[in-house]
């Protein structure tokens, strides 16, 4: 593999906390067919030791609320029932950011792992190849020489970094660890993809963060990941700044959940149909507006001779 060159910018540090006001908007519309009964399931983003978020206004009120510790993000059912063509839910939040540096201990390398709610984030899936041989020989190569985890960790990202081309665009079309190793260019989802895919095929937990960035021009989304610290626990790192650390993170990051990796949807709908229709067709815009930015997920949820559920 040729070196590469990361050509993402580093995200804009403020001087201490950082605050707004932010908000959500979801629209859903039946664009073809009938529908009884929605139920979206919407997952915000949760308080941590870094983020505080405090949920100021939810239109309609949500059935149900639960923090969900593994993907650490508050999920939200709403059931709407269609009187109309198209529904809105609106959710705002008051939000504080602030740069942390998390503790890192001089753990050995590998790692004891002890819980399993640990070992869940050492395993393979089609985004992370952490049990195919060359993710494998490639991880122990890069590591062979390391006493500690941390020092296993940077190695592992000063690899990423040395061969891998950033492409700082937003996130589209998702590449596996794999894949990025051969076309050697990929956005940040498909370099976490790789780091967590390296980490785990030599026993290090490694999760996905999906959330957002207040980078060059503006709030976008933006990847990074999670490693576990026998001792701390968890600590971030974002290896598509420019120097990337070990547990820092500053007040430009906003986490909305993790994941085995970036597969993981923010929403999911259920509906009914009417007995003896053709199942319908759905359309679904989500949008978080936080400062000038309004960033957006547009899809269509479109089933043919299936039973219908979560999409």
């Amino acid at each position: 593999m040729q070196p590469g060159r990361n050509i993402s910018p580093p995200p804009r540090a403020p001087e201490g906390p950082w605050k707004a006001s932010i908000f959500f908007s979801t629209t859903c519309k039946v664009l073809e067919g009938a529908v009884d009964k929605l139920g979206i399931h919407i997952r915000y983003p949760f308080s941590d030791l870094r983020q505080k978020i405090k949920l100021t206004l939810s239109t309609p009120e949500a059935s149900k609320r639960e923090f969900i510790s593994q993907g650490s993000y508050e999920l939200c059912t709403f059931n709407i029932m269609l009187d109309t063509a198209d529904t809105e839910i609106i959710n705002r939040f008051n939000i504080e950011l602030a740069a942390k540096t998390y503790p890192v201990s001089p753990a050995a390398f590998p790692p004891p792992i002890e819980h399993e709610a640990a070992r869940h984030y050492l395993q393979a899936t089609p985004l992370v190849e952490a049990n195919d041989p060359e993710i494998i020989e490639i991880g122990q190569n890069v590591t062979a020489l390391c006493k500690k985890s941390t020092d296993a960790i940077m190695r592992i990202t000063r690899f990423i970094t040395t061969n891998v081309k950033f492409d700082p665009e937003p996130m589209d079309n998702r590449q596996s660890a794999k894949e990025l190793l051969r076309t050697k260019i990929g956005r940040c989802q498909d370099i976490n993809h790789l780091f967590s895919a390296l980490c785990r095929a030599v026993k290090i937990p490694a999760r996905m963060v999906l959330g957002f960035v207040n980078g060059k021009n503006g709030w976008a989304r933006h990847a990074w990941s999670d490693v576990y610290d026998p001792q701390f626990g968890w600590f971030p790192i974002d290896i598509a700044t420019e120097h990337p650390s070990a547990g820092a993170l500053d007040a430009m990051h906003l986490k909305l959940m993790t994941g085995l990796d970036s597969s993981e949807p923010e929403i999911q709908v259920t509906y009914d149909i009417p007995s003896k229709k053709v199942y319908p067709v759905i359309s679904m815009k989500h949008t978080l507006f936080i400062e000038k930015s309004a960033i957006k997920t547009i899809f269509t949820i479109k089933q043919d001779n299936q039973q219908p559920g979560n999409t």
